[in-house]
């Protein structure tokens, strides 16, 4: 919270009457001076897991949709710019892992191989770093993707307290 500006302290300061101040304003077409809502880039970020949806929706239903969406979702989104940008990230950890000598690594297939060589390799890869349930930026990233694809499509509903 202190590295989002947050002081959640003090009532004043809270993280509610922050989030209030950064998505009101005062509407003059609003009668007695109440707040209207107004689009706003800030957001308020929340950890679900056991916060705010229990802890075996994340595990028994999220990370499993992921893993058996791994494919269908790089082959579905394979030439646009979110999921290029996904495939060097994994790229790139995926030659540090190789570096490293982390089981279930394997060489990514080079750009210039075929769309399903390059998919099957990152499949490979994206599956043992699931399996180990590694915490890492490239994985987490992709997930988030294939995540909001899934609730973007409604075969994901989330469960909410």
């Amino acid at each position: 919270m202190y590295q989002l500006g947050i002081d959640w302290t003090t009532p004043e300061h809270g993280p509610i009457n922050s989030a209030k101040r950064l998505c009101t304003v005062i509407s003059p077409d609003v009668p007695n001076g109440a707040h209207a809502a107004k689009s706003s880039k800030h957001c308020v970020v929340l950890d679900i897991e056991g916060t705010t949806t229990p802890i075996s929706f994340v595990t028994d239903v999220m990370f499993p949709y992921a893993r058996d969406n791994v494919w269908k979702h790089l082959i579905s989104t394979y030439d646009s710019e979110e999921t290029k940008e996904d495939i060097e990230l994994l790229r790139i950890q995926v030659e540090e892992d190789l570096r490293n000598g982390v089981v279930g690594a394997v060489p990514v297939a080079p750009s210039d191989a075929s769309k399903e060589e390059v998919i099957n390799s990152l499949v490979t890869n994206v599956e043992s770093m699931i399996k180990a349930d590694r915490k890492i930026t490239s994985l987490k990233q992709l997930q988030g993707h294939i995540w909001r694809t899934g609730f973007e499509s409604k075969e994901l509903h989330g469960v909410v307290f």
